[in-house]
């Protein structure tokens, strides 16, 4: 597939010629060019069958200019010179009639990173991809359930250009599947995702999933009330993200709306609790850079439980007097940076033996329609879907609706009781996480799907 990863190559050399030469016309204003350009395969799946195989080639040129202080920021979704020569002038046109932002600019030090990581033989062969949805299918019938959920296989690329001349350039293939299972009234999930393609990795989660919509036990409903969680990776990873990038990232922390704003160098959880953004980790999905062309650092947010540090771009760096730790988000960005590689570190308890410290409790699969509830508290309410059973004395008992929860993170972490041994790579919403699972004490379930 070597092919693939020349055309975003050709499209990377492309890019820095229009850039290089608007440059050269522009010499007054600072000028930074940022595109994201991808193929991807997406194949649907809906109860044994195959739905809606797309095949999309998209482009994300953001072209950001500053010029005295005062910023525009432009987007065009083509790599024609003419097109985004019309973009470079609309953002011109835009800073000239901006305030000044007094901690503006490009970032002070030029970073210089060409690297395309070719795919797998077949990754992008449709034929083949057809050839692993049916083997899905089949195991699923023998089950006597359907699968449901996305196959997604993926070439990404990020290029930065920047006036004070950086180059940063980075290919790499994304596989990305989520199965939903289901049997009679219950369902299961299973979940990959990896630069590559492991067909040993993948069935043992569509069996996992088969596995949780399998269960004999008859459906038991369960009251409100505070409960003894069983967090899999996907719930764990969907909670702990959710609250880490309304949390750590240096913006609303300096606005003072994040929970930690003020709260640096206290501690949240016992020595047990390490969370780290880390891109460069192994088994992450790594990326050496972020959208400003900054080289991505290992922060550690919680270290054995003491709160640590925020995650910056280089503007709120500035505004701190530090240095951009590589978190900036695509442009425009009215967020501010945010931790997209969280790591929470693991423990040394195996997941049979985390569901024997539960005399009565509950285990969550995963989480759905999450949201803050309280942004400077941490409080997040969300469901927990496709896969919620009830624990009595260290033995999953019966499947049970799924159930509503308002929790406050902060106090969650500080009730961690358990963490597995074992990490999994998830995407919740915003990003990558490798993540255990985790046995939370007293979770506030406040009710029920349909009551």
């Amino acid at each position: 597939m070597k092919e693939l990863a020349d055309r975003h190559y050709e499209v990377a050399k492309k890019l820095k010629e229009v850039f290089e030469a608007l440059v050269a016309s522009n010499r007054d204003v600072e000028i930074e060019l940022s595109c994201i350009t991808a193929e991807r395969q997406t194949y649907r799946m809906s109860r044994n069958t195959i739905i809606q195989p797309q095949v999309e080639v998209s482009t994300r040129v953001s072209i950001r200019v500053i010029n005295e202080r005062r910023v525009g920021i432009a987007v065009t979704d083509s790599i024609d010179e003419a097109d985004i020569l019309q973009a470079f002038e609309k953002a011109l046109s835009i800073s000239k009639i901006m305030n000044p932002a007094e901690y503006s600019g490009l970032p002070e030090k030029p970073y210089h990173k060409h690297q395309f990581i070719e795919p797998e033989e077949n990754l992008f062969k449709s034929s083949k991809n057809f050839e692993r949805l049916n083997d899905w299918f089949l195991l699923a019938k023998e089950a006597q359930a359907a699968v449901s959920g996305k196959y997604q296989v993926s070439y990404e690329t990020l290029i930065v250009f920047n006036s004070k001349g950086t180059e940063a350039v980075f290919g790499a293939p994304v596989v990305l599947i989520n199965f939903i299972v289901e049997k009679g009234e219950l369902s299961g999930f299973g979940s990959f995702i990896s630069r590559s393609y492991d067909p040993f990795t993948v069935h043992g989660e569509l069996e996992r999933a088969i596995s949780k919509c399998s269960h004999n036990g008859e459906k038991m409903e369960i009251s409100p009330g505070r409960y003894d969680v069983i967090l899999e990776p996907e719930a764990a990873a969907e909670l702990f993200e959710l609250f880490s990038v309304y949390s750590f990232g240096a913006k609303l922390y300096q606005e003072g709306r994040s929970y930690i704003a003020g709260r640096l160098g206290e501690r949240i959880g016992s020595e047990s609790i390490t969370l780290l953004d880390d891109a460069n980790k192994t088994d992450q999905i790594q990326m050496p850079f972020d959208y400003e062309g900054v080289q991505k650092k290992r922060v550690p947010l919680i270290e054995k439980g003491i709160i640590k540090e925020v995650v910056y771009d280089s503007e709120t760096a500035r505004r701190d007097g530090k240095t951009s730790t590589g978190h900036a988000l695509p442009q425009p960005n009215p967020h501010g940076p945010a931790p997209v590689h969280l790591c929470l570190e693991p423990g040394n308890l195996s997941y049979e033996n985390l569901i024997k410290k539960v005399d009565r409790g509950i285990l969550i699969t995963r989480l759905n329609y999450t949201n803050i509830e309280d942004l400077k508290n941490g409080i997040i309410t969300g469901m927990t879907r496709d896969g919620t059973f009830i624990i009595e004395k260290g033995e999953i008992l019966a499947p049970t609706t799924d159930l509503r929860f308002i929790q406050s993170v902060p106090e969650a972490i500080r009730n961690i009781d358990g963490i597995s041994n074992i990490q999994k790579l998830v995407s919740p919403m915003f990003g990558y996480c490798l993540f255990p699972t985790l046995l939370i004490r007293d979770f506030n379930i406040t009710g029920a799907k349909g009551r």
